[in-house]
């Protein structure tokens, strides 16, 4: 049975073939291995496109809710600031049209985080990405141009210091991980904040 043959088993009919071509079992255990292998790509790209309008559709639900991003990121975020700081990392969140979570497709959990503001008062950018690659635990951001100078979280996680201790960068790691959490399940966070059942 040729390659192309192979090809077009439904995964299905496979389990009969359990025991034929025992001369080539290797060969033919590949070709069954392709076969599986070529399923779970399509169904991965299936998911994720299906999984892509979902968010979409969950977007323009959420910009129905006022001042949402704010109330589902102010309280897992506030432990760092002062109560200062607090208000302008909120005022600055106002401006938040559209955070995005994307997974690295290597598979070993890094990500990043694509932030979209309207124009704001803070900084002239409207696209903003931070990084996290997991591998050698690295957090990076695309370059900022600040209009202003107050402390602030995106102040804090773009920052590029060589002097950075290692607690700092963890931390920022951490932070990090729970913005993406947040965007991934914003509703529990909104709850929480807003104080609803």
């Amino acid at each position: 049975m040729g390659n192309k043959e192979l090809k077009d088993i439904d995964l299905e009919d496979m389990e009969g073939m359990d025991g034929m071509h025992e001369d080539s079992s290797v060969e033919f255990a590949l070709n069954k291995l392709g076969l599986v292998q070529d399923r779970i790509a399509k169904l991965k790209e299936q998911h994720d496109q299906r999984l892509e309008e979902l968010v979409m559709k969950r977007n323009e639900v959420i910009e129905d809710i006022p001042e949402f991003w704010i109330t589902a990121n102010s309280s897992p975020l506030a432990w760092y600031f002062s109560e200062y700081e607090d208000y302008i990392n909120n005022h600055m969140f106002s401006y938040l049209d559209l955070p995005t979570v994307v997974d690295d497709a290597d598979g070993l959990g890094g990500y990043h985080i694509e932030f979209v503001f309207s124009e704001n008062p803070y900084f002239k950018d409207t696209d903003i990405t931070i990084s996290v690659t997991i591998g050698n635990s690295v957090v990076s951001a695309s370059a900022i141009h600040w209009k202003r100078v107050d402390k602030c979280l995106l102040r804090w996680l773009t920052e590029d210091s060589q002097e950075e201790m290692e607690d700092d960068r963890l931390k920022k790691i951490e932070t990090v991980g729970e913005i993406h959490s947040i965007i991934k399940s914003p509703l529990e966070y909104y709850k929480v904040t807003a104080f609803l059942p």
